[in-house]
């Protein structure tokens, strides 16, 4: 399985979604398998944006997004700037990452602030 930093945004925006105190069941998102969504909410639960328990077979349920998660969530809920951060780490040839993208759109970000000031 590859990672897909997509993917992992689209289970936080579903997470987004609910109530408070409601859980998310994984399921099938952007043509993944649950099996596979279930092994990118392990992925952004090993990164501490969200809270998760697994049960046997692949599924997953989703407690809480975590502080953390919200930041990142907030950062590249916008899609245009989520491409743009994709673009410019891929074009310097860097390898998307968590701590990547997060740093990209930080800058980003901090950037478009600059010019408000």
């Amino acid at each position: 399985m590859k990672r897909d930093m997509d993917l992992i945004r689209e289970i936080l925006l579903e997470m987004e979604k609910i109530p408070s105190y409601d859980l998310w069941q994984s399921r099938p998102l952007l043509g993944y398998d649950e099996k596979d969504v279930v092994a990118h909410i392990e992925l952004a639960q090993d990164s501490g944006l969200l809270v998760a328990s697994f049960c046997s077979g692949p599924t997953a349920t989703v407690q809480r997004m975590t502080s953390e998660g919200y930041d990142f969530l907030e950062a590249l809920k916008q899609p245009t700037l989520w491409q743009h951060a994709k673009d410019r780490i891929t074009s310097a040839g860097l390898p998307v990452t968590i701590a990547v993208a997060k740093t990209v759109l930080e800058k980003l970000i901090n950037d478009a602030l600059a010019k408000l000031l």
